[in-house]
């Protein structure tokens, strides 16, 4: 419980806040007030901005349409990070491969299916990152270590069913970081 002298209030929140007269002290604000009130305010409901917002450490962070959401300094997570997927990507043999988020399930193509063996995986940002997921025993993806992919020790990679593989892109190959070898 939160106690606060009604004649200490000030600003916009002050002028919506009635007494609820009872034993307790309470004070009532109405709902739909109170949401109009906090619209926009950090730490409500989804915050838009746009600029550069800039905090009292000298970090930062800037919002554009491309390269989208950057953050000055280290990001520290005390929870679980979650990278959605949104569905199977089907995949033809000989494709490129388009990495559209963080985290992409697979399945070829009516069958066994290998990337393409120059252009793999579309060239992406220096340093980015991306978890392949085999999604069938019988429609796999193949990884073959030629092109614009660097897989470890030479040794190409099937992606069948929860076969995984993460690579990070070094600005002109994707790179193994790990695989379920």
């Amino acid at each position: 419980m939160v106690a606060v002298a009604t004649n200490t209030l000030t600003g916009d929140l002050a002028n919506e806040i009635t007494a609820r007269g009872n034993a307790d002290n309470e004070i009532g604000i109405a709902t739909g007030t109170l949401a109009t009130l906090l619209a926009g305010k950090a730490g409500t409901g989804a915050n838009t901005f746009t600029g550069v917002q800039t905090y009292g450490s000298g970090a930062s962070i800037t919002a554009s349409d491309s390269p989208g959401l950057t953050i000055s300094t280290g990001i520290f997570v005390l929870g679980i990070t979650v990278y959605p997927e949104s569905g199977t990507t089907v995949v033809a043999d000989g494709a490129t491969l388009a990495v559209d988020r963080a985290f992409m399930k697979l399945a070829g193509s009516g069958g066994r299916v290998t990337l393409n063996a120059v252009t793999g995986i579309a060239a992406g940002t220096s340093g980015q990152v991306v978890t392949l997921a085999g999604t069938s025993d019988t429609n796999t993806v193949r990884l073959t270590h030629s092109g614009n992919i660097q897989l470890k020790g030479g040794v190409p990679y099937t992606l069948a069913q929860n076969g995984v593989m993460t690579l990070v892109f070094n600005g002109v190959k994707w790179v193994e970081l790990n695989g379920g070898r």
